[in-house]
């Protein structure tokens, strides 16, 4: 544009860009919500979990109290160098439970973890993460930060705090 265009631009400028327009009768609108996008650190601030760290040898029993409270727990059961190896959720022990009964209490949760090759970070997106969930048939995700498990997302989790927020599934 050139300097004349500007200057008249300045003193005689369109409705839209006046304070006598609305928002809505703004002819440039911005996206809902184009900043800032909606990261799993949303769905886990929506769905947050405690978590336990234990190594490979540790027992179903061990882990009863934790996750008996009835609040979202994560069991996260590391190798003998820290590496995630997998996660035990409270269904993992109610599955063990229907499958051995009392004699249960005495597996290993190496036994009846979920072995979780594929983890998702708090700043990727809940729509990549859902659709790598879907590609990948998993039924739950576990979510790190700085290398640490701070919880467990399964797709209603993510689809639930989508909706909340508005943003489109």
């Amino acid at each position: 544009m050139t300097p004349d265009i500007w200057q008249q631009l300045a003193i005689d400028p369109p409705a839209w860009m006046t304070d006598e327009t609305t928002v809505a009768e703004h002819p440039f609108q911005p996206a809902e919500r184009a900043w800032p996008p909606v990261l799993m650190r949303d769905v886990i601030y929506a769905h947050p979990a405690h978590v336990a760290y234990v190594t490979r040898d540790t027992l179903v029993s061990q882990v009863l109290d934790f996750l008996a409270d009835g609040e979202r727990h994560v069991v996260a059961v590391v190798d003998d160098f820290g590496e995630l190896d997998g996660i035990v959720l409270a269904s993992d022990i109610q599955d063990a439970l229907n499958q051995f009964g009392c004699d249960a209490f005495g597996v290993s949760l190496t036994e009846i973890m979920d072995r979780t090759p594929w983890t998702c970070s708090i700043t990727d997106s809940p729509h990549v993460v859902l659709a790598a969930m879907d590609s990948l048939g998993r039924r739950r995700a576990p979510v790190i930060s700085e290398g640490r498990v701070v919880g467990c997302v399964a797709p209603r989790d993510i689809m639930g705090t989508l909706n909340d927020m508005g943003e489109p599934i």
